[in-house]
């Protein structure tokens, strides 16, 4: 994952303080839950051992988005070239994003994501 703390005084300089603030909260919330708490969650669904799991991490993790991220993790597990983000959109921005195959997405669909659809 890509460190994102230069951007910090950079919004600052360009926005203000408030847009800083508002802009660091993400920045600095959602990018370490993604690798502290998402990270082993998608592993977990892609082993099938989510039936160990609390009954939150069952609901998120079968989100139409999170079907998506894990789907797009799998993918990373094969190519390590690509798909690095845990954020959707991420990899567009950084033109590493790879779609899945029929074949891929065939295998997908086998571990439970038949939602993942491109």
């Amino acid at each position: 994952m890509v460190d994102i703390t230069p951007l910090v005084p950079l919004i600052y300089f360009l926005f203000g303080p408030l847009v800083t603030f508002s802009a660091a909260i993400p920045m600095f919330v959602i990018y370490p839950m993604m690798s502290k708490w998402i990270h082993p969650l998608i592993h977990k669904a892609e082993m099938n051992l989510l039936a160990a799991s609390t009954s939150l991490e069952r609901w998120s993790i079968n989100t139409r988005y999170m079907k998506a991220v894990v789907g797009d993790h799998l993918l990373h597990h094969e190519y390590v070239n690509c798909n690095y983000n845990l954020l959707r959109g991420g990899d567009y921005l950084r033109f590493v994003h790879r779609d899945a195959t029929p074949e891929e997405r065939a295998r997908m669909q086998v571990i439970g994501l038949q939602s993942y659809s491109r």
